[in-house]
């Protein structure tokens, strides 16, 4: 079952700005876009290297980076 939003679509993204900072220099690679995709919709992101293709999935579905983190190898 999708969790819909209030207008009917499974995934709503309002205004959200991403900045990097590489050498000195800041770069956007998202800047206020707004997104919402109905259930089962099919999309493509397309742009030239740097344009924040792989940001864009992130923004939207990855948990926050935790402030402090264990890891432990499951491996016997």
């Amino acid at each position: 079952m999708t969790a819909l939003t209030p207008t009917g679509a499974s995934v709503a993204v309002t205004g959200p700005t991403k900045r990097f900072r590489t050498g000195g220099v800041e770069i956007t690679a998202a800047n206020g876009l707004s997104l919402q995709l109905a259930p089962g919709a099919l999309v493509a992101v397309t742009g030239p290297s740097g344009s924040g293709k792989s940001t864009l999935p992130h923004l939207i579905g990855e948990p926050p980076e935790p402030t402090l983190a264990r890891a432990n190898s499951l491996r016997p």
